[in-house]
């Protein structure tokens, strides 16, 4: 029979790894978003260049 201690540590090395990979998942999804509001000023400044000079 396993004992309170064995059990904790099982549902521990269950949910770390999926803890983990959610968090990177987050992670990258906040980065993604901050390239693409980047990416948005650059095409609009582009675009404001490009009506200014020609």
């Amino acid at each position: 029979m396993l004992t309170i201690a064995a059990v904790t540590q099982v549902i521990q090395f269950i949910i770390a790894p999926v803890m983990m990979v959610s968090t990177c998942g987050l992670l990258l999804n906040g980065i993604v978003q901050q390239y693409a509001s980047v990416d948005e000023r650059l095409r609009s400044m582009m675009r404001l260049c490009d009506m200014v000079i020609g």
